[in-house]
This record gives structure tokens, sequence and C-alpha cells, in this order.
């Protein structure tokens, strides 16, 4: 995969389009560790599978890991992170403190924020976030990587609908991952890029499994899964992978191998 930021060629948002499911490798592993990252503000988000995952979910693990939130942290400890980084950033921010308290599920207590209908609540919350990440990259470029597009929620689409339009005149790179069933309107973009990852050929998917694995014997089960024309599904699929219990292990494998390739390089 290459990874050309925008800045020097014209803005751009890039995708990734899969025609199967990804190997245990995460996409955001990748392009986060260029060297042309160096310098950026890389913010990550996933959606999930399950049906019952909240709205908003792939955001609100964005804005966990912006505010640097921890889970033992309480409402109190919360609030002051929070405010803290916004008015670090920009004090013009401080009024939309209750929009990031509500996506993190603390108590508001806002009169303002109270009197408002359930569609007032929607616009002010995505015209918050928009203003966050475009205020964001002001002070240095935003890498915005949305794995697992063709999960998302129409919440956190309709968020990504309007800041795709502002990608030509800010610092902020989209970078999104979707399999072949997800559709979106952006196509027409003179900045949009796409690349299209085939499948594997049986040798090559095999080889890639070996370097993943390294050598971890206790993950040795996971090169004998089923495949289907020659496509690893049953690895790819994070609902087959649960159901075997072996997704997390082969993640952190992959993960750990990389790592190890890295210091050797």
């Amino acid at each position: 995969m290459t990874f050309s930021p925008g800045f020097n060629t014209g803005p751009h948002l890039t995708t990734r389009r899969d025609r199967v499911p990804p190997l245990p490798e995460p996409f955001s592993e990748v392009a986060p560790h260029s060297h042309r990252t160096r310098d950026w503000l890389v913010l990550e988000a996933a959606s999930v599978s399950y049906s019952k995952a909240p709205t908003y979910f792939p955001i609100i693990d964005l804005l966990k890991n912006y505010f640097q939130i921890e889970p033992r942290d309480d409402a109190r400890k919360i609030r002051e992170k929070l405010t803290s980084k916004l008015l670090s950033l920009d004090r013009a921010l401080e009024p939309a403190l209750p929009v990031f308290l509500a996506l993190l599920d603390v108590a508001v207590e806002d009169l303002e924020w109270a009197k408002l209908d359930p569609l007032q609540r929607r616009r002010q919350t995505l015209d918050t976030l928009k203003r966050l990440l475009l205020r964001e990259s002001q002070v240095q470029p935003v890498l915005l990587v949305f794995e697992d597009l063709h999960w998302i929620d129409s919440e956190t689409q309709a968020l990504l609908d309007t800041l795709v339009g502002s990608v030509p005149t800010a610092r902020l790179l989209p970078l999104i991952s979707y399999r072949r069933e997800y559709t979106h309107p952006w196509g027409s973009k003179t900045y949009y890029q796409q690349l299209r990852l085939d499948v594997l050929p049986a040798a090559t998917a095999e080889e890639l499994l070996d370097t993943l694995l390294d050598q971890d014997t206790s993950l040795n089960g996971l090169k004998h899964l089923p495949t289907v024309t020659g496509r690893f599904s049953s690895l790819g699929s994070p609902e087959a992978a649960r159901g075997r219990g072996v997704e997390g292990s082969a993640r952190d494998a992959g993960r750990r191998r990389t790592r190890s390739v890295e210091r050797r390089c």
C-alpha cells in the first residue's frame, strides 16, 4: 500500500475497498507508522458488527483516545480532562463541552442543552465534532482512520459525509476501509482516491500467515481454517473468528510481528 498525504499534491480522501474481509493485521497499523505522518495527529476509530452497538460508537472510541479517557476515570475526572483539552486547543470550544459529556455518557448540567429537542442535539453534535477536528487540523495535520465502514452507524456516517466536504480546505486526511457491499457518495470527488485490495493467491496468503503468526505455536490452528475459493474468509471474518476465540490472539500476534520487524529496521 502506498500512502500519499494530500498536502504536497493536493487534498485527498483515501479509501481502501476490500473484496474479502481483511486479514488480522489492522489497516490502522500501516499508515499511522509511515514516516510521512510522524508530525501528524493520528485519530483512529472502528465500527463493530454488534447490532446493539451504540450510536456514534466509533466516534466515542475516537474521543476517548483523543481526550485520553481511561476506564477507571469517573465523571469528575472525565469532565476535567475534557475541559482542559478544549481550553488548551481553543477557548471558543468551551461551550461545546455538553456535547462531549453526552457522548461519553457523563451527566450534563447545562440548561441550554436540556432545552434542545433530539433533532437540535443531533445537529449540534455533528457541528461540534466537525469544529473540533477542523480546529485541530489548524494546529497540525490530522490523519483520521476509520475501519470497517460497512458496519458504520448512521450518525457516524453523517459526520463523515460533512467532513469529506471540508477536505479541500483543511489539513485533514480521512483514511477509510470497507468491504465491497458498502457504498458512499464520495466517488465523484476530485480529491477522492481508492486503493483496491484484491484477493491474495493461496500461496501468498499462506506466506502472509506464516509472517503474521511467526513462531507462535499456539496459533498454528489458524493456518488450517477452511478457505472458500482461495479466500481466508473464516480467518478474515471477525464473527467467525470470534466464535472460535481466535480473533484477539491473531491480532496480537500480527502486532507483535509488526513491532518486531520495525525494531529490526
